[in-house]
């Protein structure tokens, strides 16, 4: 009994971080879904790039897209009926998401992108050798997920698509 322990309580804190990475990503006030946010988006993403300010093409916008409903139903996978096999079915496929989110982008996202998928990769081992890294290494790894992907999700927000 106790070797399914571990596993229910990473499971129980992966979910947690992610829905706290999810959150981050979909800017859910009580009335207004993403109004004032994409404007400090644009306008910091207006100060940094070197290209035109806070525009993206159809394919980032898609990809952008794409990544944050890959997360949200990462958020909603059910360990207890589809097992870490369904996290783990889910993970890679925001890991999908954000190689073809890569892809499009370009050189501007590279980094938050990278950054991403190593924090990810990182996650499924940490989540394939739970019974012998513990627990903790989960919670680390998907506090990592959570940093990075919210920080992407963030620079994501202030696009805007045409």
């Amino acid at each position: 009994m106790s070797h399914h322990r571990p596993r229910g309580l990473a499971a129980a804190v992966l979910l947690g971080l992610v829905a706290s990475l999810a959150a981050c990503g979909s800017s859910s006030s009580s009335s207004s879904t993403s109004e004032a946010s994409p404007s400090t988006a644009a306008t910091t993403a207006a100060t940094s790039g070197d290209s035109t300010p806070g525009t993206a093409s159809a394919e980032v916008c898609a990809a952008r897209d794409d990544l944050q409903t890959s997360i949200t139903d990462l958020k909603d996978v059910n360990i207890v009926a589809g097992g870490t096999s369904s996290l783990q079915a889910a993970i890679t496929k925001v890991k999908d998401n954000l190689a073809t989110l890569k892809s499009a982008a370009g050189d501007e996202l590279q980094p938050q992108v990278t950054a991403a998928q190593d924090a990810l990769t990182a996650l499924q081992s940490a989540l394939k050798d739970v019974s012998s890294g513990g627990v903790s290494a989960v919670v680390t790894a998907a506090a990592k997920v959570a940093s990075t992907g919210g920080a992407l999700l963030t620079d994501l927000q202030g696009l805007k698509c045409s």
